[in-house]
């Protein structure tokens, strides 16, 4: 752990801090000074192990200076409480610097959106996390902070559920075995396969692996670019809005940019840009294009040769 300003110069990581004169000294490649020189109590301390668990002692520490110091006060009605709460916070302070704006949220009319980017894709605009990770969010981007809610009555999915006598469902999404095992024991429920009403017609292409992440968005853009111009409509679905983002902006640079559209949140009202494809657009979504979304193609556009999934 270093004490200054990191930075990235000419490839290399810059550091820059104050000497005991006040004087701003500054290390060009800091991973070749941290090589070469065993004591670097000048600039910070050398973390074995893991470093959130580092973090976290030190959050704890700091927490019991300031209680010891008379510079935080609990009240005696609430020292339960804190102690209870304590260890959530700290792991949700450290949660708060590793979770990445448009990944896991995103910052819309000065609100933390939490984003399921992980299954569905979808901008959670009625969510708060809990535990005061919401709250740490706002304090990273320097927004107005809200008051931490608190759940008094909980009902599970499985206890709300298995009210019911009899219970049926669909999806299109079961597919592994272990998923399957579970829901029948939970819910106590038969399994049955409904056939598809029409063949799949899609094709799977040979998978292509990359060295690098530039290589890999390269590797995107030209096999989209081909496929254009062969008129063809083209779907690439992403993990992530960051992706999504990063993508659109260099496929903009090397299509028609009006034929690139993006479909990453649920929230703006961008399902009416992806009604309809024309021969040649881009839609560039996440999984919010990946579960029900029904885009319609013209009486000339070719068939899609393959969405192009980014994982």
């Amino acid at each position: 752990m270093v004490n200054g300003k990191v930075g990235f110069e000419n490839g290399k990581i810059l550091l820059e801090y104050l000497d005991d004169n006040n004087n701003i000294v500054k290390i060009p490649d800091l991973e070749s000074y941290v090589s070469k020189n065993k004591d670097i109590s000048d600039i910070g301390e050398v973390i074995n192990g893991d470093l959130d668990d580092y973090l976290k002692i030190c959050l704890d520490e700091y927490l019991a200076s300031l209680i010891s110091d008379k510079k935080l006060k609990i009240p005696k009605n609430y020292i339960e409480f804190y102690e209870t709460q304590k260890p959530k916070w700290i792991h949700n302070a450290i949660e708060a610097l590793n979770y990445q704006e448009n990944i896991h949220y995103v910052v819309q009319e000065g609100e933390i959106k939490p984003v399921d980017y992980y299954s569905t894709g979808i901008v959670q605009s009625s969510t708060n996390w809990s535990d005061g990770l919401h709250q740490f969010l706002q304090i990273k981007h320097n927004l107005k902070m809200t008051s931490e809610t608190f759940t008094t009555n909980f009902l599970s999915n499985i206890g709300f559920i298995n009210n019911y006598k009899n219970i049926y469902g669909l999806t299109g999404t079961l597919g592994s075995e272990k998923a399957k095992r579970v829901l029948k024991d939970v819910y106590n429920v038969d399994l049955v396969n409904v056939p598809q009403l029409r063949q799949k017609q899609y094709l799977e292409l040979e998978t292509i692996v990359t060295q690098d992440e530039t290589q890999w968005v390269e590797q995107i853009c030209s096999t989209v670019l081909i496929e254009t111009k062969k008129d063809r409509g083209v779907l690439i679905i992403c993990e992530n809005i960051a992706h999504a983002n990063r993508l659109g902006d260099l496929l903009k640079t090397q299509h028609r940019s009006t034929a690139v559209k993006l479909y990453t949140m649920n929230n703006m009202n961008q399902e009416k840009h992806v009604e309809k494809i024309l021969p040649g657009e881009i839609i560039i979504a996440t999984n919010l294009a990946g579960r029900g979304t029904d885009i319609r193609t013209t009486k000339v556009l070719t068939p899609f040769p393959a969405s192009l999934s980014l994982e």
